[in-house]
């Protein structure tokens, strides 16, 4: 049974109760793919298995790994890779799963209808079990902003985890929307996980010469027509489209290794700038959920060989590992800044 967690989010990591297995087409690929999602022992996080490679390889979901965002996202790099994954991770991620492993006899999981309804049916009846180890958390306690070509991030800090996502597209039957969800299981989904994908049919041929979307159909695909602008008559939502968006957001994010806690606004959000994103607030996983430094000056001089004066720097507020730190020296008025280097 699914715990009731439409209330404080729980501590403790989580993983599946018990095994399930989806198959159909890759929405990408075209070709046939069976995934079995397994319970997974607490601290490994979610990881996907190639069983289909020799010496069945990894592959850890994390956005350091991202080796790809052209219209999907992918994980990985060479042959051992994982595509189109974030519509299965957006469900993992909304139930609150931190460790399961992903076993797939192929380079991309099923597209089922194109949402992620399908995935969460399943860890709803699989249900979901409780492990002796803290969740990890991202938790936002300032304003925090990204850009990433057209697309524009805001990150405040909020007693949930939320998310909003505002989309314009010159197509009458989409124009602008905007959509806000609360991500916890209930409300994923019923707001978020209906949703499913969309695009134009002058899309399909240039995407299909580039090996993408090669299994969209009319079944797991809201296709629009260039010439008649009426809205698709069988929308599940009248802003199916932006919600979709939502949903590829929560996967994406996925990609972060914890639990959000914020409120996450996207401007024209894609692929390429929820990875951004990920990025930047992977790099809070270093600092304590308090909002403290990640490291204090005793900290740093235990890593650096250096003492006054020339530490030059007093606090690191964020780590984001192999890419960068955020830290502050503090000088004063009167302070001769490089002293250190012309003694009197």
């Amino acid at each position: 049974m699914i715990q009731d967690q439409s209330g404080p989010i729980p501590l403790e990591q989580q993983t599946i109760a018990s095994e399930f297995s989806l198959k159909g087409r890759g929405l990408h690929s075209g070709t046939p793919a069976s995934v079995t999602v397994r319970p997974s022992a607490a601290g490994t996080g979610i990881v996907f298995r190639r069983i289909d490679l020799e010496g069945q390889p990894t592959i850890k979901a994390d956005v350091s790994l991202v080796s790809g965002v052209d219209w999907q996202t992918v994980v990985g790099e060479a042959e051992c890779t994982v595509r189109t994954v974030e519509h299965l991770l957006a469900a993992v991620a909304a139930h609150r799963l931190d460790n399961v492993e992903i076993d797939m006899d192929g380079p991309e999981p099923p597209a089922l209808d194109g949402s992620a309804s399908g995935w969460c049916e399943a860890i709803r009846n699989a249900g979901t079990q409780a492990q002796d180890l803290p969740a990890k958390q991202v938790v936002v306690h300032e304003t925090i902003t990204v850009q990433e070509g057209a697309s524009r991030y805001v990150v405040l800090p909020s007693d949930e985890y939320r998310v909003s996502a505002r989309i314009a597209f010159d197509h009458p039957a989409i124009g602008e929307q905007y959509a806000s969800a609360a991500i916890d299981p209930a409300s994923f989904v019923k707001n978020v996980a209906p949703a499913r994908t969309f695009g134009l049919e002058s899309w399909g041929g240039p995407l299909r010469d580039r090996g993408l979307a090669l299994g969209s159909t009319s079944d797991n695909t809201i296709i629009l027509s260039d010439d008649d602008h009426s809205p698709p008559p069988d929308l599940r939502f009248p802003d199916e489209f932006v919600r979709h968006k939502l949903l590829d957001m929560v996967g994406d994010l996925a990609l972060i290794g914890a639990r959000l806690r914020a409120h996450v606004i996207g401007e024209r959000p894609g692929h390429r700038g929820n990875v951004a994103l990920a990025r930047r607030l992977q790099g809070l996983l270093s600092r304590p959920a308090d909002g403290s430094p990640a490291l204090d000056i005793g900290e740093i001089m235990e890593h650096l060989p250096h003492r006054y004066p020339f530490l030059l720097v007093d606090r690191v507020l964020e780590i984001d590992p192999k890419r960068r730190i955020l830290a502050i020296k503090s000088v004063t008025i009167n302070e001769p800044y490089f002293q250190g280097h012309f003694p009197e």
